[in-house]
Order: C-alpha cells, then sequence, then structure tokens
C-alpha cells in the first residue's frame, strides 16, 4: 500500500487515499476481498465483491481505499 509492504505503516496525504496492489493465488472462487484499517481504536473494513473469479487461479488485484479518519 502506497510503496509499504504488509505489516508496515503507510503514511497518507490529506485525500486519505491509499493505493494497494496485490498478488494472491487460490484453490476455491474467491467471495471478497477485505482491506482492514484502524486507527488505534476503531477497526474498520471495507469488503470488495470477487465472486466472478474460479478456482484454482491467481491474480494481481489493484485497489483505491479512502482510509481518511474524520475527527468527531
Amino acid at each position: 500500500m502506497n510503496g509499504k509492504g504488509a505489516g508496515e505503516t503507510a503514511t497518507l496525504d490529506a485525500s486519505g487515499k491509499a493505493n494497494i496492489e496485490l498478488k494472491i493465488n487460490w484453490t476455491f472462487p474467491l467471495q471478497y476481498a477485505e482491506i482492514i484499517s484502524g486507527d488505534g481504536e476503531k477497526v474498520y473494513r471495507e469488503k470488495i465483491d470477487r465472486t466472478n473469479t474460479k478456482a484454482f487461479s491467481d491474480k494481481k488485484f489493484s485497489f483505491q481505499a479512502g482510509l481518511k479518519i474524520e475527527n468527531v
């Protein structure tokens, strides 16, 4: 995400947009991909439909997620 690997912390610009790229292999058709983020207090989840995938495949996915946290 934004040039960082899994488990690393990414710094976002003011827009809060993150570019996420991953390559995965799977055995069974996928139901969804899930982007999980947090601010130290709350956990945020965004599910992305992947029901159009086939069994025994692999693919590179690219997502853009809005991770800006609003102060209330």
